[in-house]
């Protein structure tokens, strides 16, 4: 009969094991698919509108920590369910890299390296991290129709709540279109703000704060829906800010000031989160699944 000690001894041999295999398959899956993953990381480093994939890491590892009690409930196994993600995934990778969609391109690759993953470990970490493995996907950019679409709404939603703002802050301003006068400044919201790449920030900041505490189902979906409100009110700030900036920003839109913005607009939208989960708590409804320690 075997001591604690060896079966200790054991279990961890055995989780040495798994641990090599995934990462030496995880190292496989992205070599082979290396072209989709070279093309997100040139598109984080050149393009502005993708420079919130740098959060990406930062969350994964925030929601992953934040779950770390959960390992004890999972219970490492090899299944069927990881290859059959690994098949879709180098299907779509190939289907994409021949018919030359990088949407398809680059989803295949993340879905083949979560197959990976998959493959040894199982599904009971899928379920237990899946905010996590959502986040991933987020490193997927979206086709260039959609994101067009995304950019063009908030702009008609931005022109309104700075409109707003401005007879608020007393701010001259008038607008039409994608562009704003503003305190004798021309500017265009686009280039100013980089509608798609906010809105990319604060869907992660958004799900980093709703998952990182334990909120309740419904809590965790009105702070996700509130994303769009959250994108309004702070770029509606963004372009207050940049219209006092004036012919710095007309200058030289992508330079410190648009990167400082992000940053300030980010630290605004998770005050005002904070400021929504005080107001439901200041109403009695329950907010979290049980009492924190505080709250006694």
């Amino acid at each position: 009969m075997l001591s604690s000690t060896d079966v200790q001894q054991k279990r961890s041999a055995w989780l040495s094991e798994r641990l090599c295999a995934v990462l030496i398959l995880l190292a496989a899956g992205v070599i082979l698919t290396s072209r989709a993953w070279t093309d997100i990381v040139r598109r984080a480093f050149h393009d502005p509108s993708f420079m919130y994939v740098f959060m990406v890491p930062a969350v994964f590892v925030w929601l992953v920590y934040v779950r770390r009690l959960r390992l004890r409930r999972c219970r490492p196994r090899r299944q069927y369910v990881g290859y059959i993600f690994l098949l879709a995934g180098a299907a779509g990778h190939l289907t994409g890299i021949r018919l030359e969609i990088d949407f398809l391109n680059h989803l295949g690759a993340m879905i083949g390296v979560i197959g990976c993953f998959l493959a040894i470990y199982g599904t009971d970490f899928l379920r237990s991290f899946a905010p996590a493995f959502i986040v991933l996907m987020v490193l997927v950019p979206l086709p260039a129709p959609v994101r067009g679409r995304v950019a063009s709404t908030l702009e008609l939603m931005t022109v309104g709540g700075f409109r707003w703002l401005s007879e608020v802050t007393g701010v001259p301003a008038t607008g039409w279109g994608e562009f704003m006068t503003a305190d004798g400044a021309h500017l265009s919201i686009q280039a100013a703000l980089d509608l798609y790449c906010m809105a990319g920030a604060t869907f992660l900041l958004a799900t980093a704060f709703a998952f990182g505490q334990p909120f309740r189902g419904y809590v965790r979906m009105g702070i996700l829906l509130s994303v769009p409100l959250l994108l309004v009110v702070c770029n509606s700030v963004r372009l207050i800010l940049f219209s006092w900036g004036g012919s710095m920003v007309s200058a030289a839109p992508y330079g410190l000031l648009f990167h400082v913005s992000i940053w300030c607009m980010l630290l605004l939208e998770l005050l005002l989160l904070n400021g929504m989960i005080l107001v439901i708590r200041s109403t009695s409804v329950p907010v979290t699944q049980f009492r924190l320690a505080y709250q006694r």
